[in-house]
């Protein structure tokens, strides 16, 4: 079967936010973490994008399940833009 490009960007993400986690738990440097989370701001972006252009173009049949992950992942890109923003303060 093959994969939706949804799906490989929600791996993008969930591989982005576990480097950073680790990382977090690694006690690495400021300056490491601002990169890392950076890049977790980026893949929850892209996926937050893709979420909602096949909400609006009507890729999928199932509206409403993709009409509550857009909800979701809206809030994750600007939690995760928030947090960057404040690491590379």
């Amino acid at each position: 079967m093959t994969r939706s490009r949804l799906d490989e960007l929600s791996d993008d993400y969930e591989r982005a936010e576990l480097r950073f986690l680790m990382a977090v738990r690694g006690d690495a440097q400021r300056s490491q973490l601002a990169v890392l989370v950076r890049d977790v701001a980026t893949a929850a972006e892209r996926f937050n994008a893709e979420a909602y252009r096949r909400l609006h173009t009507g890729v999928e049949d199932a509206w409403m399940p993709l009409d509550q992950l857009t909800e979701r992942t809206e809030v994750l890109a600007e939690l995760w833009a928030d947090i960057a923003s404040a690491y590379e303060a």
